[in-house]
């Protein structure tokens, strides 16, 4: 490797430490904030900002023509090998980015925002102890931000009451989106926390946390 290459790598470390300075920095900043509020007599409220709505287009403007569409012949095969994405490590973790990381799926499912947070942070924990798996929450909480916070991957599914109807039984649908879920993210298994699993069926490779294992393989 070149000394060029060296030092380049050199930096993007010291860059991913920085964002990983800076999260726990903001983290412990958040907790003080939180029981300073609590000590006062007021509750914390979590505000997601969102992009603003594309604003509608007026009749005076005319429409946007079409891109040709490509060639056919160029598109991927179905039949061709689709490889899997690989989740960010998150941010109190950032250095891992890069690694080898075994993908681990956490269930996370029939919490509120109060126990979600404590799952996600014993998680986090455990990742900074352990350094070699990378989380993949599985979750049917709307507390998206919980998640993002943390800069963590997480795949949803509809809590019972929501579930829509439609032509599949809700049974064969959770469990196709289960499998496409541990192909796109390659999950070496599943660990469940909570009253409910993801997608509400069970599955050999899913562990429950009193196993207290936190890694192995399908």
């Amino acid at each position: 490797m070149s000394e060029r290459a060296s030092e380049l790598r050199a930096e993007l470390r010291r860059l991913r430490e920085r964002v990983e300075y800076q999260h726990r920095r903001n983290a412990a900043t958040e907790r003080r904030l939180r029981d300073a509020m609590a000590k006062a007599g007021l509750a914390a409220e979590t505000v997601e900002a969102l992009p603003p709505a594309p604003r509608a287009r007026t009749p005076s403007q005319p429409p946007r023509p079409r891109a040709p569409m490509p060639d056919r012949a160029f598109w991927p095969s179905r039949m061709q090998e689709r490889k899997a994405l690989v989740p960010t490590p998150g941010l109190a973790n950032y250095s891992l980015k890069g690694e080898p990381l075994k993908v681990i799926g956490v269930s996370v499912c029939g919490f509120g925002r109060a126990d979600l947070e404590k799952v996600v942070d014993m998680v986090s924990r455990q990742q900074e102890k352990n350094r070699d798996f990378a989380p993949v929450f599985l979750t049917d909480s709307t507390e998206f931000d919980v998640f993002r916070r943390h800069g963590f991957v997480f795949e949803y599914m509809p809590p019972p009451a929501q579930q829509p109807e439609g032509t599949e039984a809700w049974d064969s649908y959770a469990e196709g989106r289960l499998q496409l879920i541990k192909r796109k993210w390659n999950l070496a298994q599943i660990i469940t926390f909570g009253p409910e699993e993801f997608g509400y069926r069970t599955d050999d490779d899913v562990v429950r946390p009193s196993v207290r294992r936190e890694t192995g393989s399908r």
